[in-house]
């Protein structure tokens, strides 16, 4: 994840990956399959502003089928949080 004011970043945590063995590669892949989720934990600073906050962050990525490995791509990942202050009732 990028940085953003008033957002503190967890550790990414990752689905247990899959061992596959294909025949173009010496040592088995650890692979995650089709639908796999990877979750950023993230806490809201007290200093956050009562405002929209725009998340960004680059998740490296690199698909394998039965042929080959095709070279690793960047996809840019954003999501927008409303941050509010004081306790609601």
């Amino acid at each position: 994840p990028k940085e953003s004011a008033g957002i503190v970043w967890g550790k990414p945590q990752y689905p247990e990956p899959q061992t596959v063995r294909e025949w173009y590669a010496k040592d088995p892949l650890s692979v995650f399959v089709t639908d796999s989720v990877i979750t950023v934990p993230f806490t809201v600073d007290k200093s956050a502003p009562a405002k929209p906050i725009s998340l960004a962050g680059v998740l490296l990525a690199q698909v394998c089928d039965h042929e080959q490995c095709y070279p690793p791509t960047n996809v840019k990942v954003t999501a927008e949080v409303q941050v509010e202050t004081g306790a609601k009732k």
